[in-house]
């Protein structure tokens, strides 16, 4: 039995031997090479089963539709600034976020506390906090702290076009708007 087993193994080896050895290309292979030539085609002939070009077009169909469906849910913004960088037309400006109070309300440039009071009353802890807000056209509105977190919209971006320093460290950004092209200074610590 061992004998047996040692025989069948030896002719496995040959077998493997004798396949190893065969070229790998066979002559039906060259022949169409040469033929593909001879027709004037520059590109050699590639042969596909019709099962696998199907499976190969459902999966370019799926993909094109997934890539449609990211396309109309991004960000239309984000996708014109990466067209931008692809194509190399402009330096890439940084962009702020600044507040409005209100949906389409002024531009907050600047604010102030005015009132920083805590204290406990009757087992309550009382707080008086109130700031004064600065706008872009100059006028100015008193409002509690929590009012102004509440109702400030922080959906206005603008571009940083330059920075200056002052002499007492203080930054200032010169910023032009997205939404229509104005351009305002900024002190830097109130750029959300």
């Amino acid at each position: 039995m061992a004998n047996a087993k040692n025989k069948a193994e030896k002719t496995e080896v040959e077998e493997e031997k004798v396949t190893a050895t065969e070229p790998s290309v066979t002559p039906e292979e060259t022949i169409k090479e040469k033929d593909a030539g001879a027709e004037g085609q520059d590109q050699s002939m590639v042969e596909v089963s019709k099962d696998d070009l199907k499976k190969f077009m459902t999966r370019l169909d799926g993909l094109e539709k997934d890539n449609k469906r990211l396309i109309e849910a991004s960000d239309k913004a984000r996708m014109a600034s990466i067209s931008e960088r692809e194509r190399g037309d402009r330096k890439e400006l940084p962009v702020v976020r600044l507040s409005r109070i209100g949906r389409d309300g002024k531009l907050v440039i600047a604010w102030q506390t005015t009132a920083n009071e805590s204290y406990i009353s009757n087992n309550r802890a009382v707080t008086n906090q109130a700031i004064e807000v600065f706008f872009e056209d100059g006028s100015s509105e008193n409002m509690p702290l929590l009012d102004f977190y509440r109702k400030q919209n922080k959906e206005s971006k603008g571009e940083i076009i330059s920075r200056t320093d002052d002499s007492e460290g203080k930054t200032t950004l010169k910023v032009r708007m997205m939404s229509d092209g104005q351009e305002i200074e900024i002190p830097l610590k109130f750029v959300n």
